[in-house]
């Protein structure tokens, strides 16, 4: 299925003359440097092909002929490569393997030249004949630039000429009769089409994937006697037709490839998602899931998409294309030579926006009172907001995690509960409540079927009605903290927060007298100098308390994250201003 799904989405991109993409025989590669050649074969210049629009260069990406993957062994590619090949030579590199490499590179183009009759391939031929690679170290045109040489992929041009070499019509024409004889003996029925033709013994590199070797990785690959099976070894035991896998790589390295808006990567998982309609929706939901949006127009549509998904717009905006189109999105993580697929969805666009409303519903929750927080949390946090909340560094977010989440907003199945754990361990070890925590434990509640048993859904901002015993005594503790606070002029080094709230949200029974102790010498200092804040204290800690039934011995994981929403929600409470009206429910 995933296979078939990506094939089409080629098909679909081959037969769009809006698109350009790869045909059959030739692969987007990284290119840094072209060598420029003379008739002779002489090298005399070496362009830069870098893009220079970032801060720093980078390479660019060129259609060059597709050579296949290549893992620890001697492999040279068609008209370009890296500078072991092309000159022989890295430094670092071991001399022995260097030449090798050269020489393979060599052989390969030389023995094309007679059935290749350009004179920029023949300039080409010229120069692997007489270059020494032993002289390559210290050629006027390279010992200065070794460092931006030695990991760098390089093509050719002959001096006279503007196309590059595998550029020019003949060299292409050539090449495409050699990939044609090249064809498997190997015959079956492809799994992806379902004809019955030659089918690929090897599937090309998937490169891009985040924490994969620079090389590539394979999708599908079987390399031990283990996995042989009828005596298919290689990629038989998946049988693929080459043109279906070079469609299928082909397009999920585009993909992968980030300029084109269609891959996310939090933490250590990659993830890649495309539709059969209009491209207009996917660009809004990568924009949505990285929490940003560069150009005005894709900014406008993508806050009016916001705004519908938040409640706030009645209808759905415009551009978002056929509702019924097909929607894909597919999570791969790295696994030693191997890509992982750590999930696999496929709804339609009406789905995936209903998908996504539900779940800004479910974690949509006030937001801090405090302005600084106010202007630096968004109103519809990206998934990886979320998930830096996880961890203290966000380079350290579990690599599982992300694809979990991710499915959970993409299916409306309950979000992972490591995810909801992970923010309890972060809450217990910092101390900090904020709105992103909140919004996280809000939506992790909501979609809890065992906390839903014996609790209601959470409310969105303060519940003075409220009557379970997890956030009423998260909203007493907060009256505790404020009272301290006010006692004592506002400046503390260390609140009631700081030290007792793990204790009071896990075993309340032993936290709450000791703070309930504290609390009265509070109080006391209180009404020497604030006698009105003393008596408002006074009356709202009386009507909390009226809902207590009593101090339960030990609290579950999910009633913690109940008392953390109390305190949040009636911390708000104190802080909100007067002036600053409710903002909109979802359900208005």
């Amino acid at each position: 299925m995933i296979l078939q799904a990506l094939t089409n989405y080629y098909d679909r991109l081959e037969a769009d003359p809006e698109e350009d993409i790869a045909p059959f025989g030739f692969v987007e590669a990284k290119i840094s440097f072209c060598l420029i050649l003379d008739d002779g074969g002489r090298l005399i210049q070496i362009a830069d092909l870098q893009d220079q629009s970032g801060k720093k260069p980078r390479p660019s990406l060129k259609r060059v002929p597709d050579s296949g993957g290549r893992t620890s062994g001697v492999k040279p590619f068609f008209l370009w490569d890296k500078a072991d090949y092309v000159f022989g030579y890295s430094p670092g590199g071991k001399p022995d393997r260097q030449r090798e490499a050269f020489e393979a590179f060599r052989d390969l183009h030389l023995a094309q030249e007679v059935a290749i009759d350009d004179p920029a391939y023949r300039a080409l031929c010229n120069y692997l004949r007489q270059w020494d690679p032993k002289l390559a170290a210290e050629h006027p045109l390279l010992q200065e630039r070794w460092d931006e040489f030695a990991t760098a992929n390089f093509v050719f041009q002959r001096e006279a000429d503007i196309p590059l070499v595998h550029e020019k019509t003949a060299v292409k024409t050539a090449w495409k009769r050699f990939k044609e004889s090249q064809a498997s003996d190997t015959m079956g029925q492809c799994l992806v089409t379902g004809e019955t033709t030659s089918l690929a013994s090897l599937h090309a590199s998937i490169k891009g994937v985040a924490g994969g070797q620079s090389s590539g990785a394979a999708l599908v690959s079987f390399n031990a006697d283990a996995f042989v099976s009828y005596q298919l070894k290689s990629s038989l035991n998946a049988p693929t037709s080459e043109a279906a896998a070079f469609k299928y790589t082909t397009v999920l390295n585009r993909l992968l490839a980030r300029a084109n808006g269609r891959c996310l990567r939090i933490g250590e998982a990659t993830t890649v998602f495309w539709t059969e309609g209009e491209e207009s929706f996917a660009d809004e939901f990568g924009e949505l899931v990285q929490g940003n949006a560069e150009d005005t127009e894709t900014a406008t549509q993508l806050r009016a998409l916001l705004e519908y998904l938040g409640g706030q717009r009645a209808g759905l905006p415009e551009k978002i294309g056929d509702l019924q189109a097909p929607f894909y999105v597919l999570g791969l993580l790295p696994n030693a030579a191997r890509i992982a697929v750590t999930f696999w969805h496929v709804s339609s666009v009406g789905g995936m926006v209903e998908r996504l409303r539900q779940h800004y519903h479910d974690i949509r929750i006030e937001r801090e009172y405090d302005e600084r927080a106010k202007r630096a949390d968004p109103l519809f946090p990206a998934p990886w907001q979320l998930l830096r909340e996880t961890t203290r560094d966000g380079k350290d977010i579990p690599p599982l995690l992300p694809g979990g989440l991710l499915r959970a907003i993409l299916t409306g199945g309950p979000y992972p509960g490591a995810f909801f754990q992970a923010i309890m361990r972060r809450i217990r070890a910092d101390g900090r409540i904020n709105y992103l925590r909140c919004a996280a434990l809000k939506g992790c509640l909501s979609r809890d079927p065992l906390f839903l048993n014996n609790y209601t859904l959470p409310d969105m901002s303060l519940a003075p009605d409220r009557t379970d015993q997890p956030y009423v005594l998260g909203r007493l503790f907060a009256v505790f903290e404020k009272t301290q606070r006010d006692a004592q002029g506002g400046s503390l080094n260390v609140t009631l927060k700081d030290r007792f709230f793990a204790a009071a949200s896990t075993t309340p029974a032993s936290a709450f007298p000791r703070i309930i102790q504290l609390n009265q010498h509070h109080l006391k200092k209180l009404r020497g100098e604030k006698q009105g804040a003393a008596i408002v204290a006074e009356k709202l800690i009386g009507e909390i308390s009226d809902k207590i039934d009593d101090f339960p011995a030990f609290q579950s994981l999910q009633e913690q994250g109940l008392f953390a929403l109390g305190y949040y929600h009636q911390r708000n409470a104190f802080f909100r201003k007067k002036e600053v009206a409710e903002e909109p429910s979802p359900e208005n």
